[in-house]
């Protein structure tokens, strides 16, 4: 839903990725940062799903939403919208520690 009417809408939203994508330049050998490779996804989201749950150690919820977000970024999973999703992810895992009520109001 949240890339769906937007840039990106036909970029296989909620997805991950199956091809290498760049930040910046116009191919990896002059990007400002390349991701990991697409098959490499897996073994970059469990470790980070992990630390999402606390495993195998606590984190304060303010340094993990910070961490998390930054994490995210770093990986990349999605061809597009990213930042959207990962800006998302901050309010929702300050929200799930409970530093939140709610991950937004209207």
């Amino acid at each position: 839903m949240l890339l769906g009417g937007g840039r990106g809408g036909a970029l296989t939203p909620g997805e991950f990725r199956t091809s290498q994508v760049w930040v910046g330049g116009t191919r990896p050998g002059n990007a400002v940062f390349v991701p990991p490779p697409a098959n490499e996804l897996m073994d970059c989201l469990t470790p980070y799903e992990r630390f999402l749950h606390d495993a195998p150690d606590v984190t304060s919820p303010l340094a993990k939403a910070a961490l998390a977000h930054v994490q995210f970024e770093t990986i990349h999973p999605f061809l597009d919208g990213n930042g959207r999703v990962g800006r998302l992810m901050i309010a929702l895992q300050l929200a799930s520690d409970g530093l939140l009520r709610e991950p937004c109001s209207t």
